[in-house]
């Protein structure tokens, strides 16, 4: 079914989707449209930015609080033993990592002190309409705190 909309209201849609001030429920995808059309201009350079922009904010507060930025695997031998997340297998290479959690417990079990990561987690069988199966986390320790 094609898009009922025009490309100017497409690129409104979009523009008014990547506005940091509105939330992403806020605006309704004409008849036929996808988020992933191809043929539906974004303002790919302004989302970039915007994400670059608070990525720099995160990594600056935690700087400013004395944490470390640390880099876990991504590619892992085997699951984390959650039982609520499905893990996603790469065919003969292990699994792609749902979270930083377990690496990073243990840095901080090994003396690292305040550490922080910004991370790309994979995890199956959340797909819906607030769910992506790849997306970017925060995730920090900050040992002794209470």
């Amino acid at each position: 079914m094609p898009c009922d909309a025009t490309s100017s209201q497409k690129l409104s849609l979009f523009a008014t989707a990547s506005n940091a001030s509105t939330s992403a429920r806020s605006f309704v995808l004409p008849r036929g449209c996808s988020v992933h059309d191809p043929a539906t201009p974004r303002p790919t350079r302004a989302r970039l930015a915007l994400r670059a922009r608070a990525l720099a904010a995160v990594r600056s507060f935690f700087d400013a609080h004395g944490s470390l930025e640390v880099e876990t695997p991504l590619l892992l031998r085997a699951p984390a033993p959650e039982r609520h997340i499905v893990a996603l297998p790469v065919p003969g290479a292990g699994f792609l990592a749902a979270s930083p959690e377990l690496q990073m417990k243990r840095l901080v079990a090994d003396g690292s002190g305040p550490i922080h990561q910004l991370t790309r987690s994979f995890r199956g069988g959340e797909l819906g309409r607030h769910h992506h199966p790849e997306f970017t986390m925060v995730e920090w320790y900050l040992p002794g705190a209470t």
